[in-house]
């Protein structure tokens, strides 16, 4: 299994957000957001944090990280 990362673009943005398929994941995942977690929602995360990044495996995008303070 090869996992690869890369900073994130914007096509990743509606893929990151089919992540969570309940309110439980996505309080896993953004605790602020509300579910279901929303284009507008995420880009604004991207926006006020750092180095947002996605892992791939194959190609596909199968995870999402970021920092904030």
């Amino acid at each position: 299994m090869l996992l690869t990362h890369r900073p994130v673009e914007e096509r990743d943005i509606r893929i990151v957000c089919g992540f969570p398929q309940n309110e439980d994941e996505l309080f896993s995942l953004f605790p602020k957001a509300a579910f279901p977690l929303a284009l507008p929602q995420l880009q604004e995360a991207i926006a006020q944090r750092s180095d947002s990044t996605v892992v791939e495996l194959r190609g596909a995008v199968v995870a999402f990280a970021n920092f904030y303070r």
